[in-house]
């Protein structure tokens, strides 16, 4: 789902968008989603909620609290977000077109030539901006000929998950890994990959969101 900033009433725009996933689901669900930071005297005057092409969706109630990362951290210390992306995050590194034209600014290259035959962890500097949120970009080589499975999780404590599927070939992938408050509210260090098959992660990046 897409969620739209007006900020200081200039209408709407894909400079000001953010994205969080929902699971289908015939419950209601607690979704948190944080608000971009702006600089100076910049006001938030609408927010524009886009749900994906043929979906019902029923929002129970809307609400904006201030706070940091941190003060967050607490209220969402017992939640655990499992994503099961498919292919999601291919679609959205080759056919997004706004990203495509305009590449988010690569922040940390995280490991290169990183061979995934079962598992493999990567470790990095944990003082990465979020303030916009953070994409995780992978190019990942499979030589199976078939989809594999690839399972990505973050810290000891692996609460949250991401599942993605992997292609034949060379490809890329971009996860919106910052719609996990884990991401957000933690002060992540280290991301493990898990894969149903050997392949090679050629690049991993952590990138600024937008």
């Amino acid at each position: 789902m897409h969620v739209y900033y007006n900020i200081d009433d200039a209408g709407f725009s894909t400079n000001n968008i953010s994205y969080v996933y929902i699971e289908e689901s015939d419950d209601f669900q607690v979704l948190y989603l944080s608000i971009p930071e702006y600089p100076g005297q910049r006001v938030l005057t609408d927010i524009r909620i886009d749900p994906p092409d043929n979906s019902i969706f029923e929002i129970e109630s809307i609400v904006i609290s201030p706070g940091g990362y941190w003060s967050r951290a607490k209220i969402i210390n017992d939640i655990s977000q499992n994503f099961n992306l498919a292919k999601l995050p291919y679609i959205w590194a080759n056919y997004d077109t706004g990203l495509k034209s305009e590449k988010p600014e690569t922040l940390v290259t995280i490991g290169r030539e990183i061979t995934v035959d079962g598992s493999a962890e990567l470790h990095f500097n944990g003082d990465v901006d979020k303030s916009s949120g953070n994409y995780l970009y992978l190019i990942v080589n499979s030589d199976s000929g078939s989809d594999q499975n690839m399972n990505i999780s973050y810290n000891e404590n692996n609460r949250s998950t991401i599942d993605l599927t992997i292609l034949p070939g060379k490809n890329e992938y971009l996860i919106r890994i910052s719609a996990q408050y884990a991401w957000m509210s933690e002060n992540i260090s280290s991301i493990s990959f898990e894969a149903s098959a050997p392949m090679v992660i050629e690049s991993a990046s952590i990138l600024k969101g937008d």
